[in-house]
């Protein structure tokens, strides 16, 4: 499973030997005013990002701000990663009655449809007939918010004799599937798991031909309702209808919540047709990047050590003890983490353990422990084999002021990426490269990069 580094803010000045501050990473970084251009440098994903900030919504309307900032800055890669990170809060946005209304909506609908398999999707369709034929949605609206209001009030009981009815006449199943799914919460909320079976069945049936992801998971809810109703038979057939999670697609699952539904259900009764199954342990180790990715440290933390107290091979425990090591930094625990990644240096996971104490040395100020441990992680891989160490050390050696072998380790690793057709991780390399250059003032550099990035067409 592949590593996913921790989220590591870095304040950093141009010269060796200066202090690092550690930055909250969902707060805008302050700039110091000095002779010096400062760069933040941030691990995450695949290697580490230079000069940007991070960022954490909170609320489907959070999301769509700043979904809608970074594609006014011509981020589409940024702006569909934050969408890839948050696809369930993205199809809540648009249907509620106010943030369809956003202006960068028919984006996030274009960007659910693509994403959506069968790629039918409907979201586009949603928010164009919403715009289109508002009074038929009227009706729905005035339901879905008398529901939410009880839900908050913690009222239940009365929520459950609430009519919801879908949108009478619209082209997408979405509001259909959203009365069933509100439903449902409320008669599960109020201690009828039976009737909320139903009503999850009949949303996940809706969704079907149109989006296989949302339709699986309201089979699991429906699944784990059944079960909670002592309804054994009855979830085990659901449970058929459920596709198999293979190791392949459980890494494009980026849902918790399905994944947690995965491992009370799916997960809990394997069969012989489910040979080819992602196991209890891939699934915990995916929720926990999946709560990395989006902020949650500590659920992450806690899924990484479920994961390896499941027996099995895969991930390796080395892989799972560095995923811990990546959560601890992020929740500000590094002692814990260091002596977690000392342990780790010493066996097979060398290479990325080394590179994990580096950045943590340049943080705490000791450039020459860094630099050493750095240095090390580099030789003992290459860049074809370890793209990520590769271009992790050679940001790390910019940042310190050395400039020909940080970039000739950032060039490396680019090229392996190239070959490898990982087009995000080679547009993330010339946009740390050009920020490099800008940063020093290097117009020459600077014009050359751009000139890269626009005949590639990877033109942030």
């Amino acid at each position: 499973m592949k590593r996913v580094m921790p989220v590591l803010l870095l304040s950093m000045a141009v010269t060796a030997g200066c202090t690092y501050q550690h930055v909250d990473p969902y707060k805008q970084p302050q700039r110091r005013s000095s002779g010096n251009s400062d760069r933040v440098l941030r691990v995450e994903g695949s290697s580490v990002i230079l000069g940007q900030a991070a960022s954490r919504p909170v609320s489907a309307n959070a999301l769509l701000d700043r979904v809608d900032t970074l594609l006014n800055a011509r981020d589409h890669d940024a702006a569909g990663e934050l969408l890839n990170r948050f696809p369930e809060i993205a199809r809540e946005a648009l249907l509620d009655s106010d943030l369809v209304r956003h202006p960068v909506a028919p984006s996030v609908a274009a960007w659910l449809d693509q994403k959506a398999s069968p790629a039918r999707g409907g979201w586009a369709m949603l928010v164009d007939d919403r715009s289109q034929n508002p009074s038929r949605y009227t009706e729905y609206d005035q339901q879905r918010r008398s529901l939410w209001i009880a839900f908050r009030k913690g009222d239940f009981q009365t929520s459950t004799t609430v009519e919801t009815h879908s949108a009478a006449g619209g082209p997408t199943p979405w509001p259909t599937i959203d009365a069933a799914v509100l439903k449902a919460t409320a008669l599960l909320a109020s201690g009828k798991p039976d009737r909320a079976a139903v009503e999850f069945e009949a949303a996940a049936k809706h969704a079907m031909d149109w989006d296989q992801a949302v339709s699986e998971r309201y089979f699991l809810f429906s699944a784990l309702s059944h079960r909670m109703a002592g309804q054994t038979t009855q979830a085990e057939q659901i449970e058929l209808q459920v596709e198999s999670l293979s190791p392949s697609r459980l890494l494009r699952i980026n849902d918790p919540m399905v994944l947690r539904l995965a491992l009370k259900t799916v997960g809990k009764h394997p069969r012989s047709s489910r040979q080819n199954s992602a196991s209890p342990r891939m699934i915990h180790a995916r929720l926990g990047e999946v709560e990395l990715q989006r902020g949650s440290e500590q659920a992450a933390l806690l899924s990484f050590r479920a994961a390896e107290s499941v027996l099995g091979d895969r991930p390796r425990t080395a892989q799972l003890r560095l995923s811990q090591a990546e959560a601890l930094i992020a929740l500000d625990q590094e002692q814990p983490a260091v002596v977690m990644l000392t342990g780790l240096a010493k066996g097979e996971a060398r290479p990325e353990a080394l590179v994990m104490l580096g950045l943590i040395h340049l943080k705490r100020g000791d450039v020459e422990s860094a630099m050493a441990m750095l240095h090390e992680a580099v030789r003992l891989t290459s860049a074809n084999t370890h793209p990520q160490i590769h271009s992790d050390a050679g940001l790390a050696l910019l940042s310190v002021g050395q400039r020909d072998q940080g970039l000739q380790l950032l060039r490396s690793a680019r090229q392996s990426f190239k070959e490898r057709g990982e087009d995000r991780a080679v547009r993330q390399s010339l946009v740390n490269e050009l920020r490099f250059a800008e940063s020093e003032g290097d117009s020459n550099l600077a014009q050359k990069v751009r000139g890269e990035l626009s005949a590639s067409r990877l033109t942030p």
